[in-house]
């Protein structure tokens, strides 16, 4: 497949010639997206990876003679043959997360340049992502740098390397809680055994979103003096809290990380009527609830 002049983006649009030209960076040579374009626009399944191993292979004597056979190839073939696999694995990989993120641009993006090293950096890391659904994540996330450069840190690309398909789940369901503020209400351990584990949240699976860098557990939370009202937005809509308790209270909290912000900002989450309630009834003797 040929590589397209860099200069010649002729039937592209400009936040698609601009993904092009910073992808360039990136990779060291011309990105070639025909193909890639042709699949986001049609919406095509993506690729599947071509198998070097013999499909129908089962019985153990062809095993036992593929394997002689390979002791006779030369080293420097066999070398060659698995880096091209690798390599070709890869380039589909970074073609799969290229053609969500395309699928994903705005009309209109900043004519601000993507950092050279933050595109290298992000090449790097998705390229050894073959789950579909990680794919996606990134693909959010080029769609996103391209549009509004400096939107996510190199501190966010580490997290979501080592993330899995269960660790993306979690944390999609943990931001789902989320308030403005950036954090989940705690009341100390109240909330959890009341609600959240109700919800698969179990104490155990926050510990390892700690442990990943996306949240913690050190204190945080809202002094609110006697009679004090506080009002913060959940999803879409604004809740008043009230101070009824006869004393300072305050609202604790467990806080995103600021690589868990702008990974929350990947998570399409809708608001839970039950949380609101079962806040309601947790904080009963200490703040009253109520949608503005």
């Amino acid at each position: 497949m040929n590589a397209i002049d860099i200069h010649d983006l002729t039937g592209f649009s400009e936040p698609i010639k601009k993904l092009i030209e910073e992808l360039s960076k990136g990779v060291g040579s011309v990105y070639e997206p025909t193909r890639i374009v042709q699949k986001a626009k049609a919406e095509a399944e993506a690729l599947k990876i071509t198998s070097r191993a013999e499909a129908n292979a089962s019985a153990e004597s062809k095993m036992i003679a593929k394997f002689s056979e390979l002791k006779l190839i030369p080293i420097e073939q066999r070398i060659k043959e698995r880096v091209d696999f690798i390599e070709e694995r890869r380039q589909r990989n970074i073609d799969n997360t290229v053609s969500y993120a395309i699928k994903q641009l705005p009309e209109s993006v900043s004519k601000e340049h993507v950092d050279s090293d933050w595109m290298t950096n992000f090449i790097n890391k998705c390229q050894d992502i073959s789950n579909k659904e990680i794919q996606m994540l990134w693909g959010k996330i080029l769609s996103s740098e391209v549009s509004n450069p400096g939107s996510f840190s190199y501190r966010s690309l580490e997290i979501l390397s080592w993330m899995n398909k269960n660790d993306a789940n979690l944390f999609q369901k943990y931001c789902s809680y989320v308030w403005s503020f950036g954090a989940v209400l705690s009341h100390s351990e109240m909330v959890w055994d009341f609600f959240y584990q109700k919800q698969g949240l179990r104490w155990d699976s926050i510990r390892n979103l700690e442990s990943l860098g996306l949240t913690t557990t050190t204190n945080f939370g809202y002094l609110f003096q006697t009679g004090e009202s506080k009002q913060f937005l959940y999803i879409n809509d604004s809740f008043l809290f009230k101070n009824i308790s006869g004393k300072k209270a305050f609202l604790e909290a467990y806080k995103l990380s600021k690589a868990g912000i702008e990974l929350s900002k990947l998570c399409e989450v809708n608001q839970n009527s039950a949380y609101i309630n079962a806040l309601k009834s947790i904080y009963h003797d200490i703040f009253t609830i109520n949608k503005v």
